[in-house]
C-alpha cells in the first residue's frame, strides 16, 4: 500500500468516527504512524486529502461499475449489474458521504470542481451508452431524459440508506429499478432534453 492510500484509508476511518472537520492532520498522521512532513509530501492540505477521497470514491464507481457492465452478457443483466454495483460501492462509503453531505466542508477550488463535473459527465455518458445498449432504438432522444430519471432514482434511494443506517437487499433494490427503468423507457413518450449537461 503506497503511503498516499494509507492516509486515504486513515482519514476515511477518521472522518467517520469523528467527522470532517472535527478530525485534524495530526489526527490522521498518528492514526498512520507517519510524520506531518511526510502528510504534506503526499497532500498540500486537508481539504486536498478530502477532494482526493471523493476523487478515489468517484473513479471507484465508474471504473467497478463500467467493468460490471462490461461482463455482463444480456441486456437485462448489464442494467441489473450497473445498479446492483452501484449500490454495493455506495453503501460501502456510507458514512463517509453521509458526513461529507452533512457537514461543512471548507469550499473546493475551481479545479477541484472541474473535476468532480468531469468524473459526472463520464458517468452520465456511460450510462447513457449502458441505456441506449439496453433499450435500442426504443429510447433513441429520450436517452437524456432516462440519464436524470436513473440518477434521481439512484440519489433517492441513497438518501434513504443514509436515514435508515442499516443493512440492505441489494439485489432486491437493483432488480426494482431495472423494472422501473424499463417501464420508463418502454413507456415514455414525451422528451424534456436534447442532451445531458
Amino acid at each position: 500500500m503506497t503511503r498516499k492510500q494509507l492516509i486515504i484509508d486513515s482519514a476515511i476511518t477518521l472522518f467517520s468516527e469523528k467527522g470532517i472537520e472535527s478530525t485534524s492532520v495530526q489526527q490522521i498522521t498518528n492514526h498512520c504512524g507517519i510524520s506531518k512532513g511526510a502528510f504534506y509530501l503526499s497532500f498540500k492540505s486537508k481539504d486536498e486529502l478530502v477532494f482526493s477521497i471523493i476523487e478515489h470514491f468517484l473513479n471507484t464507481i465508474i471504473s467497478e461499475v463500467d467493468q460490471a457492465v462490461t461482463t455482463a452478457s444480456e441486456p437485462a443483466e448489464k442494467l441489473y449489474m450497473y445498479f446492483s454495483k452501484t449500490f454495493s460501492i455506495l453503501s460501502h462509503y456510507t458514512t463517509f458521504a453521509d458526513i461529507l453531505m452533512r457537514e461543512k466542508v471548507s469550499t473546493f477550488s475551481d479545479e477541484h470542481l472541474e473535476k468532480i463535473h468531469y468524473y459526472i459527465m463520464l458517468s452520465n455518458k456511460n450510462l447513457e451508452k449502458l441505456l441506449l445498449s439496453v433499450f435500442g432504438d426504443q429510447i433513441n432522444g429520450k436517452q437524456y431524459d432516462l440519464v436524470i430519471v436513473v440518477n434521481g432514482m439512484v440519489q433517492a434511494y441513497l438518501q434513504w440508506i443514509f436515514e435508515i443506517k442499516k443493512p440492505f437487499d441489494v439485489d432486491l433494490l437493483a432488480r426494482s429499478l431495472v423494472e422501473k427503468t424499463t417501464i420508463i423507457a418502454q413507456n415514455s413518450t414525451l422528451r424534456f432534453l436534447d442532451e445531458t449537461c
